[in-house]
């Protein structure tokens, strides 16, 4: 990602930050337990 923000003269540090914390938040979802599902 540098060496193509380097190629493109952009800046693309906010959006690996979106990423990154996107990539977090759906990591610990998928880990969550909700207790008991339902068998409806």
């Amino acid at each position: 990602m540098k060496d193509l923000a380097d190629a493109l003269n952009a800046d693309f540090n906010a959006d690996n930050t979106r990423v990154s914390t996107l990539r977090s938040t759906a990591t610990a979802v998928a880990k969550a337990t909700y207790g008991k599902v339902s068998s409806r």
